[in-house]
Formats: structure tokens, sequence, C-alpha cells
């Protein structure tokens, strides 16, 4: 009995391995090496679904490569109690956090990276 179920556990690691492996194989296909891409989402000020959407990008991020992207919150009108709750948050999930005008130098850097 243990047996059996050791070996149900093997198998199903086993599957999904394959399944990671072919994810991985179908992005490389499809996007090859295009260099850094970012998943932006810009928050403004006053909104109830600002937690939401941080986490909504949080989670998108597992279906992309490890370094395959740069996860982005852009500041977009946030007040100073909105400003340190979405701070606190991406630290919480390993995002980025920035404000409009920083996306700027951000692509202006990717530009001068790319030539």
């Amino acid at each position: 009995m243990a047996e059996d179920i050791a070996m149900v556990l093997v198998v199903l690691a086993a599957l999904y391995g394959i399944a990671d492996l072919i994810g991985r194989l179908a992005y490389r296909l499809l996007f090859g090496r295009r260099g850094k891409q970012y998943l932006l989402t810009p928050l403004v000020g006053g909104r109830e679904d600002m937690e939401y959407r941080v986490r909504q990008l949080a989670a998108m991020r597992r279906f992309f490569p490890h370094n395959a992207i740069r996860s982005l919150v852009v500041d977009c009108g946030l007040n100073h109690e909105e400003q340190q709750l979405t701070q606190r948050l991406c630290n919480e999930l390993r995002l980025d956090f920035c404000s409009a005008e920083e996306i700027l130098h951000i692509g202006l850097q990717e530009v001068e990276n790319t030539v």
C-alpha cells in the first residue's frame, strides 16, 4: 500500500516536471530571446481594488520563466498613505514600485542597452 502511494507521488511529480518543461519550451519557441520584458500595473489613487491589482500582477509572474520579466507597479497619482501601503505590498510580493516619471528613465536605459 505504501509503495503504491509512493509510486503515485513519483508519477505525479514526473508529470508536473514534464508539463513545466513543455511550458518553458513553448514559451521559448513563441517568444525566443527578446531581452527583458515588462509587466506594468498602473495605480491611480482612490480606487478600491489596488491591493487586488498588485496581487494579480504577482500571480501573473508565475506564467513566465524565472527572470524573463520585470514586474512594475507604477504610481500614477497615489496619495502618501496609498503609496506606503503599495510599497509594503510590493516588498512583500517582491515587485518593483516606481513613479510614472521613472518609467521613461527605465525605458531609455533599455533602449540604450539594446543599441
